[in-house]
């Protein structure tokens, strides 16, 4: 019994002092986060993708809900032949400089 014990000890002894096989245990553990981490990172850029799109559409909407009620919208619509339409440019200019300044 006593030997078997000795031999035992000794065998656990060999087993953790053996290195051989290290990388493939190490990286059978690292592989689990690295698959977290780029499972979060398409999940993240999917989330910004979709952010973008409704912000697209957001702005989209209200441009749109601006416009059909806009002069410049009325004037193009009165008009009997091609050419400019200053009201309708100069809303625009007048649109963008408050959105490049919002204390405007």
């Amino acid at each position: 019994m006593v030997r078997r014990q000795g031999v035992t000890v000794r065998i656990l002894k060999k087993l953790f002092a053996d290195r051989t096989g290290n990388f493939a245990i190490m990286g059978a553990i690292a592989i689990v986060p690295i698959f977290g981490a780029a499972g979060m990172a398409v999940d993240f850029s999917r989330a910004m993708d979709l952010k973008s799109r409704l912000q697209s559409a957001a702005d989209a909407a209200v441009l749109g809900s601006i416009a059909e009620r806009s002069a410049g919208v009325a004037q193009a619509v009165g008009m009997t032949m091609d050419g400019p339409v200053p009201l309708s440019e100069a809303e625009a200019e007048a649109f963008s400089k408050r959105k490049a300044d919002p204390a405007l």
